[in-house]
C-alpha cells in the first residue's frame, strides 16, 4: 500500500470509529488487533484512532484488517495483491507460501498436501505452475497475496536468488516468516524469528507444528481462526465438521469468532442434523460465555420427506 493511500484509509477508519464507539470501546476494540494505547489524553477520538494506526508497530495488514472489520472501503491494490483468488489457492483455506530449493521439492510437496488437512493452503512453485505459465509472474502472484511464507532453510537456500527475494518480500510486506531448519540457521533479517527444528520429525509432525504457529501468532491468529470457522460452517460432511472443530478448540477463541459459529451454525444441515456436533460446538461456546444454540423442531432433524423428491 502507497504511504498516501494508509494515510487516507486511517482518516477513513478513524472517522468511522469516532462515529460508532465511544472512547472505552475504540480501546477494547484495537486491543483486539494488539494495539494497547492509552487514550487519557486525548479529546478527539478521530485524532486518538488516528496516533494508534500511524505507529510505526502497526503493520499494514492490521490497518487493512480493522478497514474490513468495520467495512471501510479499501483503496485500490495493484495486480499482484488483487492476486488472492488466483487459482493455485483454495477458497476459503489459510495462504501459505513454501520457499524452497528445487532439490526438496519432492518432501515440500508431501507438506503442502498434509496441511491442507487444517485448512491451510500452500503455494509450491514446482506444483502449482503449469510449463505454460509465466513462471515469475505467477510466483509474484503467490507472494503478493499469500498470508504467511515458510522458508525451508537447507545447504544452498541463502546463495539462491529466488528463494532468498521470495523470503524478503515476505519481510517488505510484514507478513509472518516461519523458518525451518533443515541444516541452516535463520540469518540477516530472518534471523529474529525462532526456527523451527525439523530434525527428527516427520512430515506430519512438522505440518502440526506450523499449523500451532499459525493458530498462535499475533500476525496469523485472527486469520487462522477466520478460515477456519468459515470451514466449519460449511462443512459438507459430519467427520469434516469434527476435524474442523477440534482444531479450532486448540487456541482460546475471541468473541467474535464465537459468535460467528452460533450466528451461521443453523445455515448449515450437516451441523443442524449431528447431535454430535452440537454438544461440542456449545461446549466451545461456553467457554466464551455465550449461551447454547437451541434448535427448533423444525430446525432439527431433515427427514427423508422433506426432500423434494419428484413422485
Amino acid at each position: 500500500m502507497r504511504s498516501i493511500d494508509r494515510i487516507r484509509l486511517i482518516e477513513k477508519i478513524a472517522r468511522k470509529l469516532q462515529e460508532t464507539f465511544t472512547f472505552a470501546d475504540i480501546y477494547v476494540f484495537l486491543k483486539n488487533f494488539g494495539i494497547d494505547k492509552s487514550y487519557n489524553d486525548y479529546g478527539s477520538r478521530r485524532l486518538y484512532v488516528k496516533d494508534a494506526l500511524n505507529d510505526t508497530s502497526v503493520s499494514e495488514d492490521v490497518v487493512l484488517r480493522i478497514a474490513e472489520e468495520i467495512e471501510v472501503e479499501c483503496p485500490p491494490v495493484n495486480s499482484l495483491e488483487a492476486a488472492a483468488d488466483s487459482r493455485f489457492w483454495i477458497t476459503g483455506h489459510f495462504k501459505l507460501f513454501l520457499s524452497h530449493l528445487s532439490s526438496f521439492k519432492a518432501t515440500t510437496a508431501l507438506l503442502q498436501n498434509e496441511l491442507k488437512k487444517y485448512g491451510v493452503s500452500c503455494f509450491v512453485a514446482h506444483n502449482d505452475i503449469s510449463p505454460t505459465s509465466e513462471w515469475q509472474k505467477e510466483i509474484e502472484k503467490a507472494l503478493f497475496s499469500m498470508d504467511a511464507l515458510v522458508a525451508i532453510l537447507m545447504p544452498g537456500f541463502r546463495e539462491s536468488l529466488w528463494t532468498d527475494q521470495e523470503t524478503g518480500i515476505a519481510i517488505g510486506r510484514d507478513v509472518l516468516v516461519i523458518p525451518l531448519d533443515k541444516g541452516l540457521v535463520p540469518y540477516g533479517f530472518i534471523s529474529k524469528y525462532q526456527a523451527l527444528q525439523t530434525k527428527a520429525k516427520n512430515v506430519e509432525e512438522v505440518a502440526d507444528a506450523i499449523f500451532r504457529i499459525l493458530l498462535e501468532h499475533p500476525k496469523t491468529n485472527d486469520k487462522m481462526l477466520s478460515c477456519l470457522v468459515g470451514l466449519f460452517l460449511s462443512a459438507q460432511s459430519e467427520q469434516i465438521a469434527l476435524d474442523r472443530i477440534n482444531l479450532i478448540k486448540r487456541v482460546a477463541v475471541p468473541i467474535k469468532h464465537l459468535e460467528k459459529i452460533k450466528e451461521g451454525y443453523t445455515n448449515n444441515s450437516t451441523l443442524r442434523d449431528s447431535t454430535t456436533i452440537l454438544s461440542k460446538t456449545n461446549n466451545l461456546l461456553k467457554t466464551g460465555n455465550i449461551g447454547p444454540i437451541v434448535l427448533t423442531p423444525d430446525e432439527h432433524i431433515t427427514t427423508p420427506w422433506d426432500d423434494d423428491i419428484p413422485f
